[in-house]
């Protein structure tokens, strides 16, 4: 499954956003930003399935990301619990 967000820039931190997941990270480089976005995400998955995922993100034109995970049915299940948070 493949997910988008936005990465940007404030101040001295990069941010990255992935609206539908609703979560940000911040790093002092993009590459750490995005980093901390696939360790939040597993942790997530870890916390609340007690099973581990295999996540990837990216930039993949100017201020857009690109995070793939190949377990669709451990991100689905992720993205409804997230959902119901709001």
């Amino acid at each position: 499954m493949t997910l988008k967000g936005q990465i940007f820039k404030n101040n001295n931190q990069w941010l990255v956003e992935v609206p539908s997941l609703h979560i940000m990270t911040q790093g002092k480089t993009k590459t750490r930003a995005l980093d901390m976005l696939t360790d939040a995400v597993i942790g997530l998955a870890k916390c609340d399935f007690s099973e581990d995922l295999s996540v990837t993100a990216s930039e993949i034109e100017d201020s857009v990301i690109e995070m793939f995970c190949s377990n669709n049915e451990l991100m689905n299940a992720l993205l409804l619990m997230r959902a119901s948070i709001r």
